[in-house]
């Protein structure tokens, strides 16, 4: 069967100038209502994923994936955005990190597409001290992720800017301007695991500062390192069929996430899983990390832990036997000085339940 798929592939590669380059518009793009399933690799598998060009082939055949989700987006329910936004989409995040108590939680981005663009709006979120229910941040200009018609060649650019007033939160200001240059530079053949689509391939470079104090003035600023979006989009597709996330730190960029469609793998943790069903939550800080991290684990019932890193081709480079432990929460750190820098799957275990993370490591 996989010899079949790989030589209708190649069918399909050589006759590509048959095809053409394809235009995205606001149908080729979610919708409430919408469910796709995703995997996540911890790299790119040695392939240039910066590479790009008309009637381009890029093979990312090889992936391999630690987890999965199924994306949900749905109608929004937080107002002001039940009149304003056509979309949203909740991101997953701590109910609390060591030491700080509660934080705002449920962050669920609000969009609003229509034929001429699909645009980020606002965002909402949860905060426990002041009760259930979302606390709104409107954009005062909005985060333009696509402007319609997508085709090659095609640039375009926004300035996003957001503002709240956060004395419940122990400061008084905080805000954001997000800058977003969004170029088309390619189309073509893209590879996956499981499928083999005609892409068209956006790249946007996004550079945010956020600004904390008592007012826009006198504030200080906290520029965040430079990221870059590689989406390839396909007719129909609704999200990117792939999207290589990057980083630029010590003037280097660095995956930090890939994210590409894919079919449902029984033997991967599935992301979003509810707690009886997972049976153990983790976390840890800080990632990327030098010498040490500092994990939280809670166990839904007894049972012994283990802690094991490994690098990209499955090799165990670090392994810690935490012991049996209680039902609840403990919190331990594990020394990753001796590693070398790269990335690598960190896997938390109870009897036969895990939780995946990636973990970068710098020097």
């Amino acid at each position: 069967m996989k010899k079949a798929l790989r030589i209708a592939a190649l069918s399909l590669s050589l006759s590509s100038s048959l095809f053409g380059q394809i235009t995205i518009t606001n149908s080729d793009i979610v919708h409430a209502g919408d469910s796709i399933r995703v995997s996540y690799a911890a790299t790119t598998n040695n392939v240039d994923h910066t590479q790009s060009g008309p009637n381009f082939t890029w093979d990312f055949s090889t992936l391999q994936p630690y987890a999965q989700q199924m994306d949900r987006y749905t109608q929004p329910s937080a107002i002001p955005f039940t009149f304003i936004a056509t979309v949203s989409h909740t991101n997953p995040s701590p109910d609390s990190l060591p030491g700080l108590g509660n934080i705002p939680s449920d962050f669920t981005d609000q969009y609003k597409g229509s034929s001429s663009s699909f645009r980020e709006v606002g965002f909402s979120f949860s905060y426990a001290p002041l009760g259930n229910f979302s606390v709104p941040v409107l954009y005062s200009s909005n985060d333009y992720i696509y402007r319609f018609p997508l085709t090659y060649p095609h640039n375009d650019t926004s300035d996003a800017a957001w503002t709240l007033n956060a004395a419940q939160f122990g400061l008084f200001y905080i805000g954001a301007t997000i800058h977003r240059v969004n170029n088309v530079d390619g189309w073509g053949t893209l590879y996956l695991p499981h499928d083999t689509v005609q892409c068209i391939r956006l790249v946007s470079v996004i550079t945010e500062i956020d600004t904390i104090g008592t007012d826009s003035v006198t504030g200080f600023t906290i520029p965040r390192p430079i990221k870059a979006e590689y989406k390839w989009l396909a007719a129909g597709k609704k999200i990117p069929v792939l999207q290589v996330e990057t980083q630029l730190i010590n003037n280097a960029e660095v995956v930090s996430n890939v994210i590409y469609q894919d079919d449902y793998d029984s033997t991967l943790f599935q992301v979003g899983m509810s707690e009886s069903e997972n049976q153990l939550s983790s976390s840890f800080y800080p990632n990327p990390a030098s010498d040490l991290i500092n994990m939280t684990i809670d166990l839904k019932k007894s049972g012994p832990v283990s802690i094991e890193i490994m690098d990209l081709s499955g090799k165990t480079v670090l392994s810690e036997g935490e012991g049996a432990h209680s039902a609840g929460e403990f919190s331990t750190s594990i020394s990753t000085h001796d590693l070398s820098a790269g990335t690598y799957v960190l896997r938390v275990s109870s009897s036969d339940q895990l939780n995946v993370h990636k973990l970068v490591i710098i020097r």
